[in-house]
């Protein structure tokens, strides 16, 4: 078993041990879904096989925070990530690499290099599917369950209009070519969603 795999079964614990059922939108599924889609998006940006492995620890590891606390998830899911990988005697330099690939998840970070272009772009991939609107139910539901968030169905679209229009976009040329008409599709979904509670 080499260290992705390893990796993979040891988020799987934290999520199937460690983190509230409350989290229906930040789980194992969630991280799956981000693990595949930077996979896809390195395979496609020819990405050197060391760096391939080290976005992958970083894809699993991400949110693994929220095994601690919902706050700050970033840095916490960063020292799950070095403590593990510490324990399987992983270079150092290379998890220090992982640990900055974590924190460049946090929505507000601009992406440095290729590598955290990829690794939040796979992040929010979701915005380019096609089932957006279910999992976005899913993250509102896991909201009202966590941090007893509770917004109207109107205040919940505008927002996401805002996030999706104003406060995101995709890096890499693979995103943008392959995911951005997804992306604008479903922002007039929700503009529409908009529109008929508005009437």
């Amino acid at each position: 078993m080499n260290i992705v795999q390893k990796a993979e079964q040891h988020v799987f614990e934290i999520f199937k041990n460690r983190v509230s059922d409350a989290h229906i939108y930040h789980n194992f599924l969630h991280t799956s879904r981000v693990f595949l889609a930077s996979k896809l998006l390195a395979d496609n940006l020819a990405i050197p096989s060391s760096d391939k492995e080290v976005l992958q620890l970083a894809a699993w590891f991400h949110d693994t925070g929220f095994s601690i606390c919902d706050e700050q998830n970033e840095s916490k899911g960063a020292a799950i990530a070095r403590d593990f990988l510490s324990k399987e005697n992983y270079p150092e330099d290379k998890i220090t690499k992982v640990e900055r690939l974590i924190m460049a998840t946090c929505m507000t970070h601009l992406p440095t290099d290729l590598l955290e272009e990829i690794i939040k772009d796979a992040d929010t991939s979701h915005f380019a599917d096609d089932n957006y609107s279910g999992l976005s139910e899913l993250l509102r539901d896991e909201w009202e369950k966590t941090q007893n968030q509770t917004m109207s169905d109107l205040d919940w679209h505008l927002g996401n209009r805002d996030l999706l229009l104003n406060k995101h976009r995709f890096y890499t040329d693979y995103a943008k070519e392959n995911w951005q008409k997804n992306k604008e599709e479903n922002i007039i979904g929700i503009q529409k969603k908009i529109k008929k509670l508005s009437l």
